[in-house]
């Protein structure tokens, strides 16, 4: 089964932080781009690290530099992973601070 994917709240992207993340095979980054007003995600599946994964594989996409666009980049995020996974599509619980995307297959847990 695989784990659950936790993903930093807006403020930390605000602050021109990155974040990488993965769950099995799947893996992704987020790399908010201030000057261009957009928060770009890149996922691939395998088991190599993005810099020695062959462009081929990666998918990549915009989003608005946004709470709304990191929204979007989340559930755009499980989908992708649940594509990778094979083991259904992926819930997007918001958790306290940030975002936890979970199996559905996955016992319930307060993020607390």
């Amino acid at each position: 089964m695989a784990a659950d994917i936790w993903i930093e709240s807006f403020d930390y992207f605000r602050a021109g932080n990155r974040f990488a993340g993965s769950s099995g095979p799947f893996s992704f980054k987020i790399f908010p781009q201030k000057d261009e007003d957009v928060l770009r995600v890149v996922t691939w599946c395998g088991p190599f690290c993005c810099e020695k994964t062959d462009d081929a594989q990666k998918e990549t996409a915009e989003f608005d530099y946004s709470q709304q666009g990191l929204a979007d980049a989340v559930a755009w995020i499980a989908e992708k992973a649940g594509r990778c996974t094979r083991r259904g599509r992926l819930s997007l619980p918001v958790c306290e601070r940030g975002f936890c995307i979970e199996n559905r297959r996955a016992a319930k847990t307060d993020p607390a």
